[in-house]
């Protein structure tokens, strides 16, 4: 028998809990017992890195998305959107994002379906 397990991340979650999540493995009664764990952490050190570091000013859009996931935990970077408006351009095979759609996803995208802003 063996045990497949994907412990969590401390960041970029996307299961919609925004805490850090690990799993605890314990040997019991001659196997493995695995207990998924979640701890809070202060999401407002996170915002305040990516700004003061500069990655939210140097990364641009992305930046912005993958903070947005963090925030939310849910999958704001993911590539739907991007996807689709390389189909709709008529680019089916890329292994990079062309710039025009690129500028065209960022300008876009559905910012406040993660945020409240408004």
């Amino acid at each position: 028998m063996r045990l497949a397990l994907n412990p969590g991340a401390v960041s970029g979650v996307l299961s919609g809990d925004t805490r850090a999540q690990y799993a605890l493995l314990t040997w019991a009664d001659g196997r493995w017992q695995v207990e998924h764990r979640a701890v809070a952490y202060d999401l407002t050190r996170v915002r305040r890195a990516f700004r003061d570091r500069g990655f939210l000013a140097e990364g641009g859009a992305f930046a912005r998305a993958y903070l947005l996931s963090i925030e939310t935990g849910r999958n704001v970077v993911g590539h739907s959107h991007i996807d689709r408006l390389a189909l709709e351009a008529g680019v089916e095979d890329w292994d990079v994002v062309p710039e025009a759609i690129w500028d065209r996803a960022v300008t876009t995208f559905r910012w406040t379906e993660y945020t409240s802003e408004s």
